[in-house]
């Protein structure tokens, strides 16, 4: 495994924040930085394909504080610089990103959704000649911006030297490693997931792969749930006596979601469907107990959980961190319309409705 540190710094756009914000979010860098070296995230992903609406893909970001998430619009035709990559997008793509540039979840017009979660003990392939390297870090972006489908993502994969790289914010003494695995879903209903262990590339491809949290690994999580599944019998017969653990850690939340997610009927409309799919997505709940760093408990509550619709491209988003609680609706076809790089701050406590027309350059 290659351990590189990006010398991309991230551009934070720091003219856009006044100075308590600054001090906030250099503060929380640290902090977080800390945890990430512990090996403490937490998110949750499914990807749930209806017979009369498309595909609909919910996700949620859970940490210990803000990442400050913006969501941004990138065109078609934009250059991708890194590594040994240098192209132009192929196609636009809408994406959520927090401390400054790191993408965390994605979607481009050729209806390819992207989400990356935290996997700690990620090792990736040693190098080999012919194929051009990219750092892990910057995966999600490149794959968003050149490919139309799940299986022309994993063809693209098989061609790259993927490399854990380092997040560029964190202090000099501590490990911050980027560790990810990675959720596929397309418009056609096709799935995979993309783990980097043991040195190996892994995937896991079709369309019953449509659940991901974090740790353990997903050979792992399935086997959980296979194990949980013959036991609670045909969904059919299911009942609120039905035994469901609940708490966040990622084997349990893989179970509930994958619980929540098989229960799910035909949605009534497109905006039903994100209704369904919103409610079913195991949201983290604010102070519940995590994890130990440092002697202190710490929580990582769903700072926001966002629902992609692949076939009408639209998302609705719930966010919710420390005083603003806000549910707006994003048209993601309208933003391509307009083919102009913009962006949106998600934790704008006034935001609500169709809130498209505030994005900005």
């Amino acid at each position: 495994m290659r351990l590189l540190a990006n010398n991309n710094p991230l551009n934070f756009n720091l003219r856009r924040l006044n100075v308590e914000k600054k001090c906030a979010m250099l503060s929380g860098i640290v902090l977080s930085g800390l945890v990430l070296s512990q090996g403490v995230q937490a998110c949750s992903h499914f990807s749930w394909s209806t017979q009369d609406h498309g595909v609909y893909v919910a996700r949620t970001f859970d940490w210990m504080e803000s990442g400050h998430p913006v969501a941004k619009y990138q065109p078609a035709g934009s250059l991708f610089a890194q590594d040994d990559i240098n192209v132009k997008t192929r196609y636009g793509y809408f994406a959520t990103a927090i401390f400054g540039g790191q993408v965390t979840s994605g979607v481009n017009m050729a209806k390819l959704s992207i989400d990356r979660l935290y996997l700690p003990g990620t090792v990736t392939p040693e190098h080999t000649d012919g194929k051009k390297s990219l750092a892990i870090s910057r995966l999600e972006e490149y794959l968003l911006g050149q490919f139309d489908s799940v299986s022309g993502a994993i063809e693209g994969l098989d061609k790259l030297n993927v490399y854990v790289d380092k997040y560029p914010f964190v202090d000099p003494g501590v490990d911050g490693h980027v560790m990810l695995h990675f959720a596929l879903a397309d418009g056609s209903g096709d799935n995979a997931i993309v783990e980097f262990t043991d040195g190996k590339m892994k995937v896991w491809h079709g369309q019953q792969y449509h659940v991901v949290t974090n740790e353990p690994t997903y050979d792992h999580q399935l086997a959980h749930w296979k194990k949980f599944e013959e036991g609670y019998g045909d969904v059919s017969t299911w009942t609120e006596d039905l035994k469901v653990p609940g708490n966040i850690s990622g084997a349990d939340r893989f179970l509930l979601n994958s619980y929540r997610m098989v229960q799910l009927k035909e949605p009534a409309s497109y905006t039903n469907g994100h209704v369904k799919a919103m409610s079913a997505i195991t949201l983290s709940p604010q102070d519940s107990a995590h994890h130990i760093v440092g002697g202190k408990q710490l929580s990582f509550p769903s700072e926001y959980a966002i629902t992609y619709s692949l076939d009408n491209g639209d998302a609705y988003v719930r966010y919710q961190m420390n005083d603003a609680l806000t549910q707006y609706h994003i048209n993601i076809g309208q933003l391509e319309k307009n083919n102009k790089a913009v962006s949106l701050d998600m934790t704008d406590p006034e935001l609500a409705g169709d809130v498209t027309d505030q994005f900005h350059s």
